[in-house]
């Protein structure tokens, strides 16, 4: 009785009894604790997600605070952050470039065409908040639904397309007694803007927008409401954060996007689990500290942070997109003088570093180009990374050709300088594929440009050849010849895992992340009104050390990367798979979009825990027809002793509305005769709307050496309900 199409309904009369009784309940437990600790505020009231308080009290009366009997946990409030990686590449290529990627064309038309994609559902944007007045943010032919708009404040900001406007300011910085301007639930920073567009920004085209690509861009729902929730007022606290997520589940958002996150926490991950038994797809980016070991690595070995923890929630990685784009300022390039190089090294574009000690030449340096493989190494076999000093005088006068990877950027152009180098072209490692990035030089003494791996390799070859022959090539290394703010397109390949996303396993060791999307390359909204971001306010030179950089360019779009813009991709993927099958649960949606991922090849020679179940496609999801209770299973890490056998069944459920005969598989990803894996059928039928099991059996003989094991399931049923087939992957890590 309290919920409404499968959705927690917190108007009926058993919610509003409940929501007054935990009210009671608070109540009395704060007049007996304010008897003990006068000094306690409260600053947060938790009743939909959670039964909790936020609070402040001194140091020396947390010990008292926990012996309550009331009390059954208590978490501090920790600062968390946007999943946006850090500024070491500053631009990258059009939404549509991932929208053709993840196949949007084929679900677009399965709603009726990009013109009434998302139409009716609501995407919540827990966040930095949005720019309101933004084009990509407003939709005229829309109005909102019955008891939209909605706000707790009295600026009038929402609109027609953001129906919500709310703000919620943490403790953090209520203690802080900052600037009464900074509790707006405006977009100060423009990371919330970028996230909120990339989900469902209106169809614009930029042509004559000054200072735009000249491209036509959207979110992967644009006809969708948005909800807007800043949880960052200027910085994002777990309290604050918690009460956005709740309030979003209250206002009913059909689909939570949460593109920020902490180190593993578990207060963290209930409530957004929660959010889902609510009735709410929830949708996070995994994090952006790439694959262990790092300092935010889990009990389990993994990076992904919370809430993307979170079992029931949609934990998203990234993948690289089509292209690269940067400002012609941000670029240099080099050009192949003798001896005559093939054409296709005749010039070649890569980013300049940042924070080095010498700016980029303004007239090009023309040197000899030596591999420093040929040097630290004796041979050109890719050992040589200039990461321990060369031989004196071994590179005077030349420009050095140094592979990433083993040390940072800064030792590498150090040891180039006192070998005598007078420039440095970096080209990238195996690991970071073909991207690029800025690469951040840390007060080095010299100029540097960063390549892509194909384009450093087939440099190096060309060097090395010509090297062993008697010709060493002389190159220049200088800027385009184009006014600063030109954008230029660099071609990279798609699909490549972004060297930043976060790994698994989960702090539970839960496969994660549930699967990748296009975050590498975003063109999106930003704010356009100030520079500073959140920093347009006075602020204690303290707080202003925690603020997030601004994301800002004057034109109102700019090029982002990190999970917080693969995660909102998703997030528009639920949307209007929720749009299309409206009587699916959030975890029905969760299932599909996992099930239905793909792996091309840059992928499949992945880890599960590096990139979930695949990409996103989007055309599978707009066919398919089954859903599976459980998309992916762990197993867990076992310690193993003697012979193990654990077992896991799956239920399979029929959407179509005919008798589906369906066919299974199974395949070991790594094998070892010691970890076996079978099934105990092959085929079975479900009658429509009916459901169907089948039982995984893993053996694991006392002979198992410590290691991570994985699998996958394949379902598929002649094209009935399961376009080519459903990938189900399972995992385990064996202990000695």
């Amino acid at each position: 009785e309290n919920q409404v199409q499968g959705r927690l309904n917190v108007d009926s009369a058993r919610s509003r009894a409940y929501a007054a009784y935990l009210q009671r309940q608070h109540d009395l437990f704060l007049t007996k604790m304010r008897q003990w600790i006068p000094e306690a505020t409260v600053h947060h009231r938790y009743h939909v997600l959670l039964n909790g308080l936020a609070l402040t009290v001194p140091a020396e009366k947390v010990e008292l605070l926990a012996s309550f009997p009331e009390v059954v946990e208590i978490f501090p409030i920790v600062e968390v952050f946007p999943e946006s990686a850090s500024p070491r590449a500053r631009a990258l290529p059009p939404l549509d470039v991932s929208h053709t990627l993840m196949g949007a064309e084929e679900l677009w038309e399965a709603v009726g065409g990009r013109e009434r994609a998302g139409l009716g559902i609501k995407i919540g944007i827990v966040d930095t908040g949005v720019d309101f007045d933004h084009p990509m943010l407003q939709d005229a032919t829309l109005v909102p639904p019955p008891g939209f708009p909605k706000t707790n404040t009295s600026e009038g900001l929402a609109n027609g397309k953001v129906i919500v406007a709310k703000v919620f300011q943490s403790v953090i910085d209520r203690q802080a007694n900052l600037d009464a301007r900074f509790r707006t639930a405006q977009d100060l920073n423009g990371h919330g803007t970028h996230v909120a567009s990339c989900a469902a920004g209106n169809l614009i085209d930029l042509t004559g927008f000054p200072g735009a690509r000249p491209v036509v861009i959207s979110g992967v729902a644009p006809k969708a409401f948005l909800g807007s929730y800043r949880v960052c007022a200027p910085r994002c606290g777990l309290d604050s954060l918690l009460a956005g997520i709740e309030e979003a589940a209250r206002d009913g958002m059909d689909v939570i996007n949460i593109s920020m996150g902490a180190p593993t926490n578990a207060l963290l991950d209930r409530a957004a689990a929660n959010a889902v038994s609510a009735g709410s797809v929830v949708v996070a980016a995994a994090g952006n500290d790439g694959p262990p070991p790092a300092e935010t690595q889990n009990a389990a070995g993994g990076t992904v942070r919370s809430p993307a923890n979170a079992q029931r929630v949609i934990a998203v990685g990234a993948t690289t997109n089509a292209h690269q784009g940067a400002a012609a300022s941000a670029l240099g390039r080099v050009r192949l003088l003798e001896p005559p190089p093939p054409p296709e090294l005749s010039e070649l574009l890569g980013f300049r570093g940042l924070n080095g000690a010498t700016p980029f030449p303004e007239t090009a340096l023309h040197a000899p180009l030596r591999d420093v493989d040929l040097i630290d190494n004796g041979v050109a076999d890719g050992g040589g990374l200039a990461c321990e000093p060369l031989p004196p005088g071994s590179l005077v006068g030349a420009i050095a050709l140094i592979q990433r990877g083993q040390c940072t950027f800064a030792a590498k152009n150090q040891n180039a300088a006192m070998a005598g180098a007078i420039a440095v072209i970096f080209y990238n490692s195996e690991a970071g594929g073909d991207t690029f990035i800025a690469p951040g030089l840390g007060g080095a003494p010299l100029p540097a440009l960063f390549l892509q791996r194909r384009t450093g390799l087939a440099l190096k070859q060309f060097v090395d050849i010509n090297e062993q022959a008697g010709r060493p090539p002389r190159v220049a290394l200088e800027r385009l010849d184009l006014p600063d703010e030109t954008i230029v397109t660099l071609a990279i390949e798609p699909n490549h895992l972004a060297d930043f996303s976060s790994r698994g396993p989960a702090s539970s060791f839960a496969i994660k992340p549930d699967v990748v999307a296009p975050g590498l390359s975003s063109y999106a909204a930003v704010q356009d009104d100030d520079p500073r971001g959140d920093a347009r306010f006075p602020v204690p030179p303290a707080v202003e050390r925690d603020l997030q950089a601004p994301v800002y360019d004057p034109s109102g779009f700019a090029f982002r990367y990190g999970t917080s813009s693969a995660a909102p991709r998703v997030a528009g993927v639920a949307a209007l798979l929720k749009q299309l099958r409206p009587s699916w649960t959030p975890d029905e949606i969760r299932s599909a979009i996992l099930t239905t991922a793909r792996r091309p090849p840059q992928l499949e020679a992945r880890r599960v825990m590096d990139r979930g179940a695949g990409l996103v496609d989007m055309r599978a999801v707009a066919r398919v027809l089954t859903t599976v209770d459980a998309p992916t299973h762990s197993f867990g890490a076992i310690r193993v002793r003697q012979t193990v056998t654990r077992r896991k069944t799956f239920t399979v459920k029929n959407h179509s509305t005919q008798l589906v005969t369906y066919r299974l598989s199974l395949a070991m990803t790594n094998t070892d005769p010691a970890v076996t894996a079978t099934l105990n059928k092959t085929t079975f039928q479900v009658r429509p709307g009916g459901t169907g099991q089948f039982t995984l059996t893993l053996r694991i003989a006392a002979s198992v050496a410590a290691g991570d094991w994985e699998g996958v399931i394949s379902v598929s049923d002649d094209g009935t309900t399961i376009p080519g087939q459903l990938s189900i992957p399972f995992w385990v890590r064996t202990v000695r």
